[in-house]
């Protein structure tokens, strides 16, 4: 569960007795928050930080100034995409113990003119292909 400030992690299951089983609770200030496998991403203050259920940090991956902060992220398998401000794509593999980029981070406005913002990215199961939705802007000269 998770608000505004606060995530208060459940573990649930049909082998849990009364359906769930509290695992930890932490104060955050998360605009999006995924779960995978044992770890949390959270969209925080313009980065994303991989997290425990108890809330220790693991792991911060990182966005350059030029990429801009993260807004739109999704996990597809053991893959984590993560559209920034900027119109960057940047791909990790989760399947191990830390992430780590799949992939070079991909700038957007190479190939889309007027690239508006990126709305969502995915990518397959097996990290090969992504596709994503943009808001693209049209200009209009007077």
């Amino acid at each position: 569960m998770w608000s505004s400030s606060k995530v208060v992690v459940y573990e649930v299951g049909e082998h849990i007795a009364s359906n769930y089983k509290y695992t930890g609770s932490f104060g955050t200030k998360a605009d999006a928050i995924l779960i995978h496998d044992l770890s949390l991403y959270l969209q925080e203050q313009g980065q994303i930080l991989v997290r425990t259920f108890q809330g220790t940090i693991k792991q911060t991956l990182q966005f350059t100034e030029q990429e801009g902060p993260p807004v739109t992220m999704a996990i597809g398998g053991d893959f984590f995409t993560v559209g920034s401000e900027s119109g960057f794509l940047k791909i990790w593999h989760i399947g191990r113990r830390e992430a780590k980029l799949h992939t070079n981070p991909r700038d957007l406005n190479e190939c889309i003119p007027v690239l508006g913002e990126i709305i969502s990215a995915n990518t397959n199961l097996d990290g090969s292909k992504v596709a994503f939705v943009i808001a693209k802007v049209v200009i209009n000269y007077f």
